[in-house]
């Protein structure tokens, strides 16, 4: 009997606690959005300071831009604010952009955010400076450690200028460096790429700091049986790629292949963003138009040979084979023994990973693996970040360094000159380098 009067109290406790939630969230629900609301109508009195009225329509059918509003100055439409809102891992971002209706841009900015405070209104300042045509309006640099709201900030923007640009006339001008990379960044050719008749250009590309963020490859070629297509048809694509082996975007140059066909593939593309360019092919494709696929994934396939890490250290070689002599340890996980077509041992790869506490942003400890290839001498032939967890704006940082090790002896790799700031991650990467060195 005892029991039973406890579950029927627990069970007492647990209904009146229902209720008193649902009162709670039936109280205040209208209460946030009221607020939310009044946000928005001081936004807009921002934007256009003689407004008299404002008229909202819901956007469907579009990924980010969710509402239109008409701002109107005595009955009359003087200009729209298109508003998007999107999530990343930190949550969501709602944003506003204004214009009139020559399309001149009244304003940006962010609404709502449930990013962490003191990071994410840090691109407060750089959107209230946006000013220009809707046709000219770009996204923000992105801001080292806060690249998660970066990121999503300059979609919204995109989505948001897309719409816009469709409801008040004006060309959508695609840059597809800036798609793929962001706004503010710029490519500079490696001249010292050997190109092929597929693989025709390799650029580095640097953010407003100066800083690299990754490759982009022009790749082009051609397949025949093409619907309604005499002869072979050639699609010419970008890839961008950054420094850890990530595919960044892909963006289409060049398609003589059938439009409707072809652009059954774009969602692929979508999808492919943030895949390992390793892995890429588990990726779902899109059904249909198999001609157009296989020749993308061509493409994708000679952009993955030459960004395989192994490569990128060792440059033109035949086998590698792990080293069953070699004791492996928590920090030196793998050594492999490269071979060249003569099966003459050139070198050795060694795969090191551990951890570090205090990255910004970051909670716990976050790791970093290395690929470190040497020649049978010791002396470096390349160092290739396997994986990051790190801040990418401060940790790549330290690209540079990898590069001034090559050619020096890991037993003096301690010689070589840093680069200054990202402290947490260089004692890291030394760390790790340091164990290389042992063992080598």
């Amino acid at each position: 009997m005892k029991v039973f009067k406890t579950a029927l109290v627990l069970t007492l406790v647990g209904l009146v606690c229902g209720v008193a939630i649902g009162l709670t969230n039936y109280i205040t629900e209208p209460i946030i959005e009221r607020n939310a609301q009044a946000r928005a109508r001081e936004a807009y009195v921002g934007f256009f300071s003689d407004l008299t009225a404002i008229e909202t329509e819901e956007v469907e059918g579009d990924t980010y831009v969710y509402e239109q509003v008409k701002i109107m100055k005595d009955e009359v439409l003087i200009g729209y604010v298109f508003k998007a809102k999107g999530t990343n891992p930190r949550g969501l971002i709602d944003l506003a952009v204004a214009v009139s209706l020559t399309g001149e841009v009244k304003g940006v900015k962010i609404l709502a955010s449930e990013n962490t405070v003191g990071f994410w209104d840090q691109y407060n300042d750089p959107l209230a400076e946006k000013a220009g045509t809707l046709g000219e309006l770009s996204g923000v640099d992105v801001i080292a450690g806060v690249t998660q709201s970066g990121n999503l900030i300059n979609t919204l923007i995109g989505a948001a200028k897309a719409y816009g640009l469709e409801i008040i006339g004006g060309e959508v001008v695609v840059d597809p460096y800036e798609n793929i990379f962001g706004a503010n960044t710029t490519a500079e050719v490696d001249e010292s790429f050997t190109t092929t008749d597929i693989l025709t250009k390799r650029e580095i590309v640097k953010n407003s700091k100066d800083v690299v963020q990754g490759f982009a490859y022009t790749v082009t070629g051609t397949v025949e049986g093409i619907p309604y297509h005499d002869g072979p048809a050639r699609v010419t694509l970008l890839v961008g790629v950054d420094l850890s082996g990530k595919i960044l975007g892909v963006e289409t140059l060049v398609s003589e292949h059938t439009e409707s066909y072809y652009e059954i593939h774009l969602p692929y593309f979508t999808n492919l963003k943030g895949a390992d360019l390793e892995d890429y092919k588990s990726v779902d494709t899109i059904a249909g138009a198999t001609l157009s696929l296989g020749l993308i994934q061509d493409l994708l396939d000679a952009v993955k040979a030459v960004e395989n890490p192994y490569v990128k250290v060792f440059g033109d070689f035949t086998s590698k084979e792990i080293d069953s002599a070699f004791t492996v340890t928590e920090t030196i996980t793998a050594k492999e023994i490269i071979k060249d077509e003569g099966d003459v041992v050139i070198g050795y790869a060694y795969t090191a990973t551990g951890t570090a506490t205090g990255i910004p942003g970051h909670d716990n400890p976050e790791r970093v693996t290395l690929l470190v290839g040497v020649d049978t001498e010791g002396v470096v032939l390349g160092v290739y970040t396997l994986e990051s967890n790190h801040t990418p704006g401060f940790y790549w940082k330290h690209y540079p360094y990898f590069e001034s090790l090559v050619g020096v002896n890991i037993s003096t790799f301690d010689s070589v000159d840093t680069i200054a700031g990202a402290t947490i991650s260089l004692g890291l990467i030394q760390e790790l380098l340091n164990a290389v060195k042992a063992v080598a």
